[in-house]
């Protein structure tokens, strides 16, 4: 069984063993890596482990199908979703340590947030003055960021690349922009 036939199947009987089997043999390992990969960049060392995290993932993602109409119909939805999941769940249990004030940021900045009265006026700033003058692969990021009010971890999945690599690049890129700006 596919992955999406699995879906299929179970927005069909919600119950389906088979079906979960399937869907947790092919995410599990894929978002694992992935809140380790935020825990580990961020330098958050978790009240508990990263499996933990991509267990309560899976069971809420249960309950949700379970319970309403929430309708994946592919491997991309299903894992798009549970990246989403995954990133709300870190932000609600590490909002409040401090040791996790980066990681929370990379996971909730958004534009329209950090310039919320000058949103506007530093926006048009962005587009014409500063992100025509960066680097293509700043100026995509920058882009991502302003025009459409993405989250750093949202801007990551985006152009599919690995959260240290987009954080520290991010990072470099902001000080270049520092400079422009």
């Amino acid at each position: 069984m596919t992955i999406d036939e699995a879906l299929r199947t179970l927005w069909q009987n919600p119950n389906d063993a088979t079906a979960w089997d399937v869907i947790a043999a092919e995410v599990y390992h894929s978002l694992l890596a992935y809140v380790a990969s935020l825990l580990l960049t961020f330098k958050v060392a978790p009240s508990e482990g990263a499996d933990d995290i991509v267990n309560d993932v899976l069971l809420s993602f249960y309950r949700r199908l379970k319970n309403s109409t929430l309708k994946l119909a592919s491997s991309a939805e299903l894992h798009a979703y549970l990246r989403v999941s995954a990133r709300n769940l870190l932000v609600d249990r590490y909002r409040s340590e401090r040791r996790a004030e980066q990681l929370v940021t990379f996971l909730t900045l958004k534009f329209s947030v950090a310039f919320e009265n000058e949103g506007d006026h530093f926006r048009a700033i962005f587009l014409n003055e500063i992100i025509s003058k960066l680097p293509s692969k700043c100026a995509a990021m920058f882009k991502l960021f302003v025009t459409e009010d993405l989250t750093l971890a949202e801007i990551a999945d985006r152009l599919e690349e690995p959260v240290p690599r987009l954080s520290s690049r991010w990072y470099r890129c902001l000080e270049h922009a520092k400079k422009l700006f």
